[in-house]
């Protein structure tokens, strides 16, 4: 069984070990193979449910979605936090809350009354922590047809 992130054989940027056994590939890992793609510091990665896709959060304002299996960049989305639920990718940056499908797809915004530090999705309900101490609650079955303004 071969780790995240493209360690596969044939894969010039994968300095793993790789042994082919019983068929398949095991993969010694090796931590000087990452995924690459931002451009600072990385502050939040997780799983989305089904375990087939990988979203990385960072100081430059970017979600990154990969594939699980290959490594491969499936999309770059705004924000800067996020979180998964139900087949969706929720993100923020500053007051603007982005709800995506999980190959990027934007399907709502919203605009928060402050800045959002944190938030959490729950079924349809997805809560924003905010700077001042305010925690918003949202329905998400909402709809928005067009992009909030900067």
């Amino acid at each position: 069984m071969c780790s995240l992130g493209g360690h596969i054989p044939g894969n010039p940027s994968c300095k793993c070990t790789h042994t082919e056994k019983y068929g398949s590939w095991e993969c010694e890992h090796n931590p000087m193979c990452p995924l690459e793609g931002h451009t600072r510091a990385v502050s939040s990665v997780s799983f989305a449910p089904d375990g087939k896709t990988l979203a990385s959060g960072s100081y430059d304002k970017t979600v990154k979605l990969w594939d699980a299996a290959s490594g491969s960049q499936m999309s770059s989305l705004e924000g800067d936090c996020f979180c998964f639920c139900d087949g969706y990718i929720a993100t923020v940056l500053d007051r603007v809350l982005r709800v995506y499908t999980l190959v990027g797809k934007p399907i709502a915004f919203f605009t928060a009354p402050m800045t959002v530090n944190a938030l959490a999705f729950k079924n349809q309900y997805l809560s924003l922590g905010c700077v001042g101490g305010q925690v918003v609650h949202l329905d998400t079955a909402f709809q928005v047809v067009q992009q909030p303004e900067a």
